[in-house]
């Protein structure tokens, strides 16, 4: 079970990281880490913009959302006029704000300009 969701979130990552990030090669290898169970929820460590943070590994999720107390603990940069269509209620589609970290470390490997919303 650690494998396959290991794999699912470096899927995740990996699709995270700008096309222009491959132009010269792309090499794709195993990563370890530890994943701690809180309760029935695996979750792991990373850290965004230098400040620990944890990860909940959920396979089923097919959007992600942060609030603006996430935005402000982590000093993310929103992006203007850019938003995602992600929750459909009764009165419509709501849209959710993109915020973009200057750095996330997860897997002993430091992203830059990673965008959560």
């Amino acid at each position: 079970m650690r494998r396959s969701l290991l794999g699912l979130l470096l899927a995740v990552v990996l699709l995270q990281i700008p096309a222009a990030g491959f132009a010269v090669q792309c090499k794709i290898g195993q990563v370890e880490t530890d994943v701690t169970m809180r309760g029935l929820h695996p979750t792991i460590r990373a850290k965004i913009n230098g400040k620990d943070a944890i990860f909940e590994l959920f396979s089923g999720a097919w959007w992600s959302s942060i609030t603006p107390a996430t935005v402000e603990q982590y000093q993310l940069h929103l992006v203007k006029g850019k938003t995602q269509d992600v929750i459909s209620s009764m009165s419509g589609l709501r849209t959710m704000p993109v915020a973009t970290a200057d750095t996330f470390d997860v897997f002993n490997t430091s992203l830059r300009k990673i965008e959560f919303w």
